[in-house]
């Protein structure tokens, strides 16, 4: 299961269900109702769907915490290391420019929600949370890991929507829509934002010295833990706009 699911014993529905979530996690871009229909053959639809869609950007969101504040097993286990990621495309800069469906922006992921309302409810107050500024990461570098992270999903709806706030917010350059680290990023907004791609594209690489990194540039354990659970977050909202757009594409 864990080096190649596409050899264990599985039934259908459990093959269709690990199908997308491999394709939403490594290229959520390339997510297409296709990918959705074949959970509708094994009997999963409309918020059963959904569900599949978001435990898999959730845990991609768990995942990136993990990796970015160097979380490791405090215990023996003998399950092979998993490797990198080798198949399929690398994450790029605003890929695709979101599913051949039609984009989704952060507000339609709510509302794409509204058959699951706890749900809907518990998401959008985590969203308000991690907008929020705080005096560890102001309103302008959550702006601009917002826009970096979306674009590394390929979401680009979303990312252009935070590079206008950021825009208006005083932004100098709105590189970081299409995935650029601004040229003339100072140490600690450029130190700030390769975390975040890193966490967006390779989260896997992240080292107890990027976060030492961090730290030796003024960033206490608050702030590093901050920035760590934004920029996983802007993966799980991408993900989800991305599997909407899928559901929305299958009729």
């Amino acid at each position: 299961m864990k080096l190649d699911f596409r050899v264990a014993r599985l039934s259908g529905r459990e093959r269709a269900i690990l199908e997308l979530s491999e394709r939403l996690t490594s290229a959520p871009w390339r997510i297409a109702g296709d990918d959705v229909e074949a959970l509708r053959r094994e009997g999963l639809a409309g918020p059963e769907a959904l569900l599949v869609i978001l435990e898999c950007a959730h845990f991609n969101y768990l995942n990136r915490v993990a990796d970015g504040l160097g979380i490791r097993l405090e215990y023996a286990q003998t399950l092979p290391d998993m490797r990198p990621w080798q198949r399929g495309p690398a994450a790029a800069p605003g890929a695709a420019g979101g599913p051949a469906a039609g984009e989704v922006g952060p507000d339609d992921v709510f509302r794409g929600l509204e058959a699951l309302p706890a749900v809907k409810t518990t998401a959008e107050a985590w969203r308000r949370y991690h907008l929020r500024p705080t005096a560890a990461l102001g309103a302008r570098e959550r702006l601009a890991v917002l826009a970096l992270g979306a674009a590394w999903g390929g979401s680009s709806s979303a990312a252009r929507l935070h590079g206008r706030a950021l825009e208006g917010a005083g932004g100098a350059d709105l590189a970081l829509a299409s995935g650029e680290i601004p040229a003339g990023a100072g140490p600690r907004e450029r130190a700030i934002l390769e975390h975040a791609r890193r966490l967006a594209a390779e989260p896997w690489t992240a080292r107890e010295e990027h976060v030492d990194g961090l730290r030796a540039l003024g960033l206490d354990d608050r702030a590093v833990l901050q920035l760590t659970t934004l920029a996983a977050y802007t993966s799980f909202e991408s993900r989800v706009a991305q599997g909407l757009a899928a559901l929305r594409a299958c009729p």
